[in-house]
């Protein structure tokens, strides 16, 4: 299901397009949590370092998209019985700030917000 999320503080529109696997450039895999024009917010098994390089591939449609950014913040997610259990978390939410992206990766990661949106009507 999607949800636009926007607050004052955001430069753009943050969606949720449902389940996108991402694959880390580091061997491991995820989901994304939400997306935008400037950033995304990853589910992932193992925390980022803040303002550590991130890379991973985005799959959209079939089409992996490579994407690189800059940690910003990681939260520990935890699951209902990790909570009651004092248990390591299940994943962690991962944020990501995009830089350097090429030509066609922008034009790409548009195409996906933009079909996100039309999902969301």
């Amino acid at each position: 299901m999607l949800e636009p999320r926007k607050s004052k503080q955001r430069r753009a529109e943050r969606l949720r397009p449902g389940p996108l696997r991402v694959d880390i450039e580091a061997g491991s895999s995820g989901t994304v949590v939400d997306l935008s024009e400037f950033g995304a917010l990853l589910d992932l098994p193992e925390p980022g370092e803040v303002n550590s390089q991130l890379a991973f591939d985005l799959h959209w449609d079939g089409i992996p998209v490579r994407l690189h950014g800059r940690v910003v913040r990681t939260t520990p997610n935890y699951d209902g019985a990790s909570r009651v259990a004092w248990m390591e978390p299940a994943s962690y939410h991962v944020a990501v700030e995009f830089f350097d992206l090429a030509g066609q990766c922008a034009i790409t990661l548009q195409d996906v917000l933009q079909k996100a949106r039309q999902g969301m009507r």
